[in-house]
């Protein structure tokens, strides 16, 4: 050891480390368990020899090539005494490995902000689906599709599915183009924001579905496309669709809008 002493010394300190993270670990703090392991590993660090340490520089290097950006960049220059076969002094190794510890937390902060936004997508979907069961199993939805009800009534069961069915689209939506979309090296701040905009279109998805409704009965529509005979699977396909893209309601009413327009 360079100084066994300065193990010793470090000692206490690094067994409260793990003794914090025990704790973290048994009130479900995932999380604080392992920063406090990742703090302990790094204050041993400091009480190694070079003979010790060699191994880990090199270890260390080659984990380099994981991390993006001025993480990498920084890591290596830390670390790049070790490539002339010269001593590194300890504190470079820890401050080496702090960067890339912070690395990996970041990722996994932004995988729990990812794993909430996609379960709460499942729940809206799920609901949605409940909601369909129960005004099926009540009758209302069979009415609604088998035309025995007035869908120019605005009613509430009417509205309801509407609304449902704006609340299955924009989840669907939402869910669909997070299975292809990479974002790893997305900052920390632009996932929160995606997910914050995902869980917005919950809640825009059945308000562009209603406003579709009033559209789609409204007397402009039935004067320009003839819509007064609309059906109600048709009316719940418009339904999903308003909650898919709501960008397409906008460009349903500016399209009617330019068409009732004088040339």
């Amino acid at each position: 050891m360079r100084n066994r002493k300065a193990l010793n010394d470090a000692a206490p300190s690094i067994g409260k480390l793990i003794e914090a993270g025990a704790h973290a670990l048994t009130v479900g703090d995932i999380d604080g368990a392992w920063k406090h392991l990742q703090a302990a590993e790094r204050l041993k660090l400091m009480a190694i020899d070079a003979a010790e340490l060699g191994p880990i520089v090199v270890s260390m290097r080659c984990e380099a090539d994981k991390l993006k950006s001025w993480r990498k960049a920084a890591c290596l220059e830390l670390l790049k005494a070790a490539t002339d076969g010269q001593d590194i002094p300890a504190l470079k190794v820890v401050h080496a490995a702090q960067i890339r510890d912070e690395h990996y937390n970041n990722q996994a902060y932004k995988a729990r902000i990812r794993r909430r936004a996609a379960s709460f997508l499942a729940s809206a979907m799920v609901a949605g689906l409940i909601v369909l069961i129960l005004l099926s199993r009540f009758g209302a939805l069979t009415d609604m599709l088998g035309q025995s009800a007035d869908l120019r009534s605005g009613s509430f069961s009417i509205l309801l599915a509407m609304a449902t069915m704006g609340l299955i689209g924009a989840a669907f939506s939402s869910a669909a183009s997070s299975l292809y979309r990479r974002d790893d090296d997305s900052r920390i701040p632009e996932v929160v924001l995606s997910s914050e905009v995902t869980l917005l279109r919950l809640f825009i998805g059945p308000v562009s579905a209603i406003f579709l409704y009033f559209v789609l009965e409204s007397a402009l529509a039935n004067s320009i496309a003839k819509l007064d005979q609309i059906d109600g699977f048709t009316l719940l396909t418009f339904g999903f669709i308003a909650g898919f893209s709501e960008r397409l309601v906008v460009r349903f009413v500016k399209g009617f809008i330019a068409d009732k327009s004088p040339a």
